[in-house]
């Protein structure tokens, strides 16, 4: 995940994408998705907050939506 952040901060390669969404606001949604695949990978043993798995499940819906198609 961090990697993919380290990619989308050139402006070029996000402008590559012609995603019509706000580079600096999907960056800090990315950021919080690191930290939960970071605790998920790391065996954190707290479960996932219902909020966080709504990030998740609507992060897929954006991707699914700009990346996929």
């Amino acid at each position: 995940m961090g990697d993919y952040q380290r990619i989308l901060q050139d402006p070029t390669r996000w402008e590559a994408l012609n995603w019509p969404l706000d580079r600096a606001t999907f960056a800090l949604r990315l950021s919080a998705l690191r930290e939960v695949r970071n605790d998920l990978v790391h065996f954190n043993p707290d479960p996932v907050p219902d909020r966080t798995v709504s990030q998740i499940r609507h992060m897929i819906q954006l991707l699914r939506r700009y990346a996929f198609t």
